[in-house]
């Protein structure tokens, strides 16, 4: 077996794939709780000004998450965050299905915000159609001062099998002191035109 699988590739920040190799289905919509580092927007502060424009850094104070196996007295699972807070969201709830008879997963469905679009969870099943395991990322938000300058954070990106019992954890900002570094004026509009992003997603 190849130590890093397509379908695991697949997983990062929910769904990493290429979507022309899924069917996909929207099958309802609901409310569910979804983790986050703060009740407001993680702070951002300005980095050092480039020829891209001014750059966007997570302050150096904000921790991110932290795992039932490095917080004292936890008696829950090793790999739950214990520090985050739970907040509702309306989500879409759209079922993947594989073109690829190879893929190793059967039916994925996955969880995305109606309001913000972010990806919140992804349910995965084999090809039998039983319960393998759940993807997750965090839901956090970064702000410039002013809210002009918005982005998608993630303190950590998680897979839980079910399976195997085992849970592989992908830390990201804050997270074991990572800091993560924001740009995007060196964006062109043309980039974002639908020619572009199917290049680019192929």
């Amino acid at each position: 077996m190849h130590a890093h699988r397509k379908d695991t590739s697949d997983d990062a920040y929910v769904w990493y794939g290429k979507n022309q190799s899924m069917s996909w289905k929207l099958v309802g919509q609901q409310d569910i709780l979804v983790q986050t580092a703060l009740p407001d927007p993680v702070p951002l502060v300005a980095g050092p000004e480039g020829d891209g424009g001014t750059s966007w850094i997570l302050r150096k104070d904000f921790l991110g998450a932290k795992f039932g196996y490095e917080t004292p007295g936890w008696t829950g699972a090793p790999w739950a965050m214990t520090n985050m807070i739970w907040v509702k969201r309306p989500v879409w709830v759209v079922e993947a299905f594989p073109k690829d008879p190879y893929y190793n997963y059967g039916r994925q469905v996955i969880y995305a915000d109606r309001e913000n679009g972010l990806f919140y969870y992804k349910v995965n099943y084999n090809r039998a159609g039983e319960y393998w395991k759940l993807s997750l990322a965090d839901s956090s938000l970064a702000w410039s001062p002013d809210g002009k300058h918005r982005y998608y954070n993630t303190c950590v990106q998680m897979d839980i099998d079910d399976r195997s019992d085992h849970a592989g954890v992908g830390t990201g900002t804050g997270t074991q002191g990572n800091i993560s570094e924001y740009n995007t004026s060196r964006l062109r509009p043309d980039m974002l035109a639908v020619d572009s992003l199917l290049k680019w997603g192929k």
